[in-house]
């Protein structure tokens, strides 16, 4: 039993290395730029998969309901850039890519699309707002519609008062 939880342990090991040497870690830890975000952004890391080398996501909020994707592609396994580039989604309605070290134009490309989700989201608020208007209209309609055929038939009523009279 233990011999074989070692087996599997060093199996698992094995591949993590070998994922460490093909992905030569060692190398971009020294390569990859540093990165000054704006304070009022949220950075959330994510592992990296499909052969991305870093994912990260920027979000204006702590609760990353609308984001900014971004991976750091090193081989061109994901895309063809010629170098190793960001890529950054959403950002004017499709993807954005900059070189590894371009730094300000990938805070640039950031900006632009949590921009682009600020104006979703603030669209989306406006649409229900809109949306609410209207039903407060539609109820005062009903409203004024109902009030009318009572003055009506009040009216009627008393009309008919004054003929019995």
């Amino acid at each position: 039993m233990v011999d074989s939880i070692l087996e599997k342990t060093w199996q698992e090991k094995t591949i993590i290395y070998e994922y460490d040497r093909i992905m030569e870690t060692r190398e971009w830890m020294e390569k990859i730029p540093p990165i000054k975000f704006p304070s009022h952004w949220f950075i959330k890391i994510t592992p990296p998969f499909a052969g991305a080398v870093i994912r990260f996501r920027v979000s204006l909020t702590k609760d990353f309901e609308h984001d900014v994707s971004i991976y750091l592609d090193c081989y061109d396994s994901l895309g063809y850039f010629g170098e190793p580039y960001w890529e950054v989604y959403p950002h004017d309605g499709d993807t954005y890519r900059c070189a590894m070290h371009d730094i300000d134009d990938l805070l640039k490309a950031i900006s632009d699309g949590l921009g682009e989700i600020e104006n979703e989201i603030t669209l989306e608020v406006v649409n229900a707002q809109i949306e609410s208007i209207e039903s407060e209209l539609r109820q005062l309609e009903e409203f004024r519609v109902d009030l009318m055929i009572k003055i009506n038939l009040e009216a009627y009523h008393k009309s008919m008062e004054i003929k019995d009279v």
